[in-house]
């Protein structure tokens, strides 16, 4: 997506899972590569806007060993 080196973007999304509940409208503000903060708010400036039929979630990684 090409914002992977930027100092600071927003995402804002219709839907936004938190890893135990879906929750409404709200934001994303990512700095350095890390989450800054989360509101559920109007995202009034966002970088990026999914469309509304997205949730915005955090990644599952599943790494295994054998």
């Amino acid at each position: 997506m090409g914002h992977a080196g930027s100092a600071s973007l927003m995402i804002a999304a219709q839907r936004i899972f938190d890893g135990i509940d879906m929750r409404g409208r709200g934001s994303v503000r990512i700095s350095q590569g890390r989450i800054e903060s989360v509101s559920f708010d109007e995202a009034a400036g966002a970088s990026i806007r999914l469309p509304a039929d997205a949730i915005l979630a955090p990644g599952f990684i599943d790494i295994q060993l054998n």
